[in-house]
């Protein structure tokens, strides 16, 4: 009986551990079939030395540790960083990633004002947003232009940039 308690405890602390932590991109163990954060992707580049000679991540790492890196799983991310600062001393990164609410959010799914209305078209078929897509547009952005807009609300950098990596660790 025990054993049976003891499985269906795992089976459920597994899944809610998702919701305790403050690793957003990590979702292995999550009841998230549809979630947001599977529709992200991320940008994840690597410099070295003084000159910032870009690091060809391919050479040196199974295409599946890239593409875990690229998923922002930020243990993979610091292996590979640590990895890299014992062959240079000095590493700068870039992990820019989608923000997970970007799929919702008019101004990231669509930035184009092709009917020259002054709201981006991603807002004109926006859940609630159809009839007044000006009020959403505002609602998103109040007093910032397009371009800054969607710099703070579509994109998440989670390396600090021009900065030395080696011997940090990325939270």
């Amino acid at each position: 009986m025990w054993l049976v308690l003891l499985f269906f405890g795992v089976q459920l602390y597994l899944p809610l551990s998702y919701y305790w932590q403050d690793e957003v991109y990590d979702e292995r163990f999550a009841w998230r079939m549809f979630s947001p954060v599977r529709m992200t992707s991320c940008d994840f580049r690597l410099w070295h030395g003084e000159t910032l000679t870009p690091i060809k991540l391919s050479k040196s790492y199974h295409v599946v540790w890239i593409n875990l890196a690229k998923r922002a799983r930020l243990s993979v991310v610091n292996a590979i960083i640590g990895d890299m600062c014992e062959s240079h001393s000095f590493v700068a990164g870039q992990l820019r990633c989608t923000s997970p609410e970007a799929a919702v959010i008019g101004l990231c799914r669509n930035r184009q004002d092709a009917n020259q209305d002054g709201v981006p078209d991603g807002y004109d078929d926006g859940v609630g947003c159809a009839d007044e897509p000006m009020l959403c547009f505002e609602r998103d952005c109040p007093d910032r232009d397009v371009s800054t807009c969607a710099a703070s609300l579509c994109t998440t950098d989670l390396l600090p940039l021009e900065t030395n990596l080696c011997g940090e660790v990325i939270r």
